[in-house]
């Protein structure tokens, strides 16, 4: 299923995790509609200003596969808001400073790290405009940084 010209719905959900433990990833209605959200308003203008195809490493996650790999209680990525992303071409920092100084209606824009990792948590809902950094441990244990 198509959720916008770029994304499919299959990126979203795509999980070697959910795949690998058995575990159904598969959205309703409500979260597929916001992810036609997110894709219409954040990542289809972000997919344009660089010219290059955006990659989503995480999007939609059920209950069981988001509680299974330690995400947030109150995920965003459990209702379609969100996605994880890297622009293979574009140095994620310049991705980062396009959005951070965008008009685009983002909830939050997170640049994240985690060893060698990099990755930019976006969402889209109620647009608050927050600006973060996150640090993941070796353990797991995430720091936030207002930005």
């Amino acid at each position: 299923m198509r959720l916008s010209p770029h994304f499919t719905l299959d990126e979203f959900t795509r999980s070697k995790t959910a795949d690998g433990h058995g575990i159904s990833n598969i959205p309703g209605i409500r979260e597929i509609q916001n992810m036609k959200a997110l894709c219409r308003t954040v990542l289809e203008p972000l997919r344009r200003q660089f010219q290059q195809p955006v990659l989503i490493t995480s999007g939609y996650r059920s209950k069981q596969l988001n509680d299974y790999i330690g995400g947030a209680k109150n995920s965003q990525h459990k209702k379609g808001e969100a996605a994880d992303l890297v622009i293979q071409e574009i140095p994620l920092n310049k991705v980062f400073q396009f959005l951070v100084g965008s008009v685009l209606p983002f909830d939050q824009c997170i640049y994240e790290k985690k060893g060698k990792l990099e990755w930019i948590h976006i969402s889209h809902k109620s647009n608050r405009h927050e600006v973060l950094e996150a640090t993941i441990s070796p353990e797991g244990h995430t720091k936030y940084r207002q930005r």
